[in-house]
């Protein structure tokens, strides 16, 4: 098991080591410990040492750090792992692209990694915090669609949809309960996949930006659930609250939203931007419950706000109401396990 815990307050380093001294230490710890075989251990140093350098100085003594850490010979090993190497290395022009996801989900993916970064891949899917909580969003949003009333005409959108591997976890399509599952993403070879694995009567393709549906020049309709998975952690909060008000305008009366963001307490935080440079905008559940906060907005919207079992991925979860003067709350249907 990887454990790294949450970023707190961090120990100072000891005696009079700098911060770039005292990491380069640890990661010749790490580094030593995975050539020695001993990968979980190893990966366990290196987090924690990375959780806590990047919690201990500003932003720009952590971008200097990062350099450190892509200097470091350690660097080149971890690139040896596949996910590490597909988020470094950007093939679709970003990281934590769909394919990155199919990888956490232990989905087939073509790669052909040394043993060393096998065991390193194998490491970080199956024991670190983040793989666990990106696997559980997955299954948290087929359950809520599983729990969707409305008979055989549901309407969904998922915004920047990705590959939607959820829909491989709903027994609503199946079931005839869903009139159409719309997938909008702006990256086409995640269109083009959602065709080859789903592409029916039921699912549906549109290509589109974040900017194209704020503008409105996307005419999508209204639907009984909108969500958004791994999107909010990309857009800064004026485009974020922008967003969701937009998403609010979709939904038909009765209509349930759900959107994610990876936390402010997400343990590998610093392995993701060292060494797969994969940045994201973190939240907690304040500022999530900041976003939901649009006085201009002139639906009334329950909300629930609420973090994973691992502290990782914090969602927002709501309806708009039937009537603006008889709301209901129902956002702890959409949460239950």
């Amino acid at each position: 098991m990887i454990s790294v815990q949450p970023q707190t307050a961090p120990s100072s380093p000891p005696g009079t080591a700098t911060p770039r001294s005292y990491l380069v230490k640890l990661l010749d710890d790490a580094y030593d410990q995975l050539l020695q075989g001993d990968v979980v251990r190893g990966l366990e140093t290196l987090m924690a040492a990375l959780c806590e350098a990047r919690s201990s100085v500003h932003e720009g003594a952590w971008k200097e750090l990062v350099s450190v850490c892509r200097q470091h010979p350690i660097c080149t090993v971890l690139h040896e792992d596949p996910l590490t190497n597909r988020s470094f290395a950007r093939p679709r022009g970003y990281a934590g692209d769909a394919v990155m996801l199919d990888m956490i989900y232990g989905l087939p993916h073509q790669s052909d990694p040394s043993d060393l970064g096998s065991s390193i891949f194998q490491a970080l899917v199956e024991h670190c915090n983040t793989s666990k909580a990106v696997r559980h969003r997955r299954s948290l949003i087929a359950g809520a669609v599983d729990r969707m009333p409305g008979g055989s005409q549901l309407r969904i959108l998922s915004i920047a949809s990705g590959h939607l591997r959820e829909s491989e976890l709903t027994n609503a399509i199946k079931d005839g309960a869903i009139k159409e599952w719309v997938c909008l993403d702006q990256d086409a070879d995640s269109l083009l996949e959602c065709v080859r694995a789903y592409g029916n009567q039921v699912i549906t393709t549109v290509s589109g930006s974040v900017r194209q549906v704020l503008s409105g020049k996307l005419s999508l309709g209204e639907f009984d659930f909108v969500y958004a998975a791994g999107l909010f952690d990309y857009l800064s909060t004026p485009v974020a609250r922008a967003l969701l008000a937009r998403m609010l305008t979709m939904l038909r009366p009765g209509g349930k939203f759900l959107v994610a963001n990876f936390t402010t307490t997400c343990a590998e935080a610093g392995y993701m931007e060292a060494f797969m440079d994969w940045w994201l905008i973190y939240r907690d559940e304040l500022q999530m419950k900041a976003l939901m906060d649009l006085p201009g907005s002139p639906l009334t919207v329950n909300v629930q706000v609420f973090t994973d079992p691992w502290k990782t991925i914090v969602y927002a979860v709501g309806e708009r109401s039937l009537h603006d003067t008889n709301s209901r709350m129902s956002g702890l249907a959409l949460c239950e396990a």
